[in-house]
């Protein structure tokens, strides 16, 4: 596979840019990132003409496939009109009716940009709601880098008994020592673990930050009750359940996981797939618990807060979810559970586990009996990126440092069977020991 134009263009952002990419997230761990040059439903190219069945998605944003004609058009019409207006338009009124229309729970909404903004607007309301300060995240989930929620992310996992309770980690230098002592840490599917800290000291704790399914650290969905054993438990602390959905919002169900699970959170925020491809996120609850944002004693600002590019897009994405809903979901969670059956089939080293249209491909990890990202012992990290570099070599495109894959509107079953082809060709091609 030629990939010359990919690597002159690395070699020139590793001189402009810091570390050579503007996301983390896209640092490649397994060889130099590959360049896109454009998108068209479930396929990507590169700037060296190399074709991809894509299960990256974006991130997750793409979840009606590349350059979607109802967004492409909706984004076309704004353009020719204005890019940012400074106030209020048309666009923001629409989107907000149609995200609080289609979310369980959901009165009213605030926009932002980024998944990352969305859950600090959360944890704002909800401190300004109780009066407290004190916030309980789940090991293991990634709500975005602010300093509040980028803390014990990526557990070392063979460091023995982490604890009921583990002590804060910061994921990155940098961050306020003082974000420490405001957060406490539960393994996700521990009840037991959040019921004992809000029993202990309930009087001080805001909110319980959670993920329906948890994404990026093995794409690990809740054992029975304990959604429901969360809800219970915070109603009765009178803390507020917030159930991060930028990953699970619209993909799970057109209501989200709260739909999906038939459990509704005080608050939930909503990104990625919302607006097909454009930055947009949200955060929506009711209007008792949105009062503080309402009545203007929780600031929430931003310059691209509610674009109108972007909200056109959210209307057009939002629009089309509700029309097609019936048809659009279950599609989509056959089309990624015939992708994890295949996948499962090729090597008896792949461990794929997920939710429908969310599975996660890993090498060496447990196949079965995984509760939380501390039961994913024995993985081989270095395999999967070995793996992630051979798939792309055979036109499969995926996450480049993380296993979890998306499926789209726009994959067809023709696409899950060359992936699931491209799989076993791949392996293949590696050394015994790694098969």
């Amino acid at each position: 596979m030629n990939l010359r134009e990919s690597e002159s263009l690395y070699e020139r952002a590793l001189i402009a840019i810091g570390g050579g990419v503007t996301s983390a997230a896209r640092r490649s761990p397994a060889g130099n990132p590959v360049y896109m040059e454009r998108g068209s439903g479930p396929h990507l190219w590169d700037v060296d003409g190399n074709r991809y069945i894509d299960f990256a998605l974006g991130f997750g944003t793409c979840l009606l496939g590349h350059a979607a004609a109802c967004v492409r058009e909706a984004v076309h019409v704004q353009l020719d009109r204005a890019l940012s207006f400074g106030g209020g338009h048309r666009h923001e009124v629409e989107a907000s009716e149609l995200l609080v229309s289609l979310i369980p729970n959901a009165e009213q909404c605030l926009f932002s940009s980024t998944g990352t903004d969305a859950v600090l607007a959360a944890v704002r309301i909800a401190r300004a709601v109780t009066g407290r300060a004190m916030i309980i995240k789940m090991e293991g989930s990634y709500h975005g880098s602010s300093d509040a929620l980028f803390v014990n992310v990526w557990p070392d996992v063979t460091a023995g008994d982490l604890g009921a309770n583990p002590a804060v980690h910061p994921e990155s230098e940098g961050m306020s020592p003082g974000t420490a002592a405001d957060v406490l840490v539960a393994p996700y599917n521990d009840l037991a673990a959040v019921e004992q800290l809000l029993t202990a000291r309930g009087d001080e704790i805001a909110c319980v930050v959670v993920e329906p399914v948890q994404s990026m650290s093995g794409c690990i969905g809740p054992v029975p009750g304990y959604l429901e054993g969360l809800r219970a438990a915070t109603r009765k602390s009178g803390s507020l359940l917030i159930f991060d959905e930028v990953i699970t919002g619209f993909r799970l169900a057109l209501g989200g996981g709260q739909q999906f699970f038939g459990v509704d959170a005080d608050l939930a925020t909503f990104g990625k797939a919302m607006a097909g491809g454009m930055p947009l996120s949200a955060v929506a609850g009711s209007r008792d618990v949105m009062e503080p944002a309402s009545s203007y004693r929780v600031h929430h600002a931003g310059t691209f807060n509610g674009n109108p590019l972007a909200c056109a897009a959210g209307v057009a994405a939002m629009t089309y979810f509700r029309d097609n809903a019936a048809a659009l979901y279950p599609c989509i969670h056959e089309l990624g559970e015939r992708l994890a059956a295949g996948w499962r089939e090729v090597s008896p080293r792949l461990s794929v586990r997920g939710v429908g249209p969310m599975q996660y491909l890993s090498v060496g990890e447990p196949a079965a009996g995984v509760r939380s990202i501390r039961d994913l012992h024995g993985g081989d990290y270095q395999g999967y990126l070995l793996l992630a570099r051979q798939l792309l070599r055979h036109g499969v495109h995926l996450l480049a440092a993380k296993g979890l894959c998306y499926v789209s509107a726009c994959h067809e079953e023709s696409d899950i069977d060359a992936a699931v082809a491209a799989l076993a060709e791949a392996l293949a091609e590696l050394p015994e020991q790694d098969r």
